[in-house]
C-alpha cells in the first residue's frame, strides 16, 4: 500500500510491517536504532539488563561487556548500577544483585546500597546515615 512521503522515516510506524522506518538515520545524538529499527535508544541502555526494543536486541551479544565501577556485573554479562543493589527489585535477570541482602526495608524505610534501612525522613536530611552516604 501507499504512504505519503512525509510519513516515511517520522518515527512511527505507518504500514503494518513497519516498513516505512526501515533504513531511516533518525536518531539523535547518543542514540542508536534498535536491530528491528522500531525505535531509538540512548547507546548507555544496551547491555544495561533492562530491554527497552520491542526486539530485545538491546540485550544481546552483551558477554564482552566491562561494567565501570559504578556499576554491578550480573552473571549474564549486564551491567547495572550499584545504586539497583539490595533495592528489593530483580534488576538482573538472575535476580543475584538482590542475593546476601541483610534485610528488606520497609514502606516507610530507605535502604541505603550497603542493604542496610534507615527512616525515609533521613533521606535528604544532611546528614550522612547510609554508609557511603548515599541518602544525601
Amino acid at each position: 500500500s501507499c504512504i505519503f512521503a512525509e510519513w516515511q522515516c517520522d518515527g512511527m510506524n505507518d504500514c503494518s510491517s513497519g516498513s516505512d522506518e526501515f533504513g531511516c538515520d533518525y536518531c539523535d545524538l547518543y542514540q542508536s536504532p534498535c536491530a528491528d529499527q522500531s525505535r531509538c535508544i540512548y547507546t548507555s541502555w544496551f547491555c544495561d539488563g533492562d530491554n527497552d526494543c520491542n526486539d530485545a536486541s538491546d540485550e544481546q551479544n552483551c558477554g564482552g561487556r566491562t561494567c565501570d565501577s559504578a556499576q554491578f556485573t550480573c552473571s549474564d554479562g549486564s551491567c547495572i548500577p550499584t545504586t539497583w543493589l539490595c533495592d528489593a527489585f530483580n534488576d538482573c535477570n538472575g535476580g543475584e544483585d538482590e542475593n546476601g541482602c541483610t534485610e528488606a526495608c520497609s514502606a516507610s524505610e530507605h535502604q541505603c546500597t550497603s542493604g542496610s534501612c534507615i527512616p525515609s525522613y533521613w533521606v535528604c536530611d544532611h546528614e550522612e546515615d547510609c554508609p557511603g552516604g548515599d541518602d544525601e
